[in-house]
């Protein structure tokens, strides 16, 4: 049982953290070759689900700080060329003004 946390922990991660890519399909390769301790559907199965609901936390993570940012302002706020021209004390053509 001990083993099938731990498929699920590592395929959960690995889909996120590319430090750890390939650690679940190990794992699912040597949990799946102990000759029949636990069935090959049942380890597919278990594996599936964590890269999927890792995957789903990925998109809503990114959803909700892309609501946060737009809604905030934060998206909007660039800073114009003119204004760090003029801060800066360059000279300014003649045809713009004073």
């Amino acid at each position: 049982m001990v083993e099938l946390w731990g498929l699920f922990l590592s395929s959960f991660i690995s889909s996120t953290l590319t430090l750890l890519l390939g650690g679940s399909e190990l794992l699912l390769l040597y949990l799946a070759g102990q000759g029949g301790v636990h069935d090959s559907l049942l380890l597919w199965g278990i594996a599936t689900l964590g890269n999927s609901l890792d995957g789903t936390t990925s998109w809503g993570v990114g959803l909700l700080l892309a609501w946060r940012f737009l809604f905030s302002g934060l998206s909007r706020k660039t800073p114009s060329c003119s204004g760090a021209v003029a801060s800066s004390g360059a000279a300014r053509p003649a045809a713009l003004g004073d």
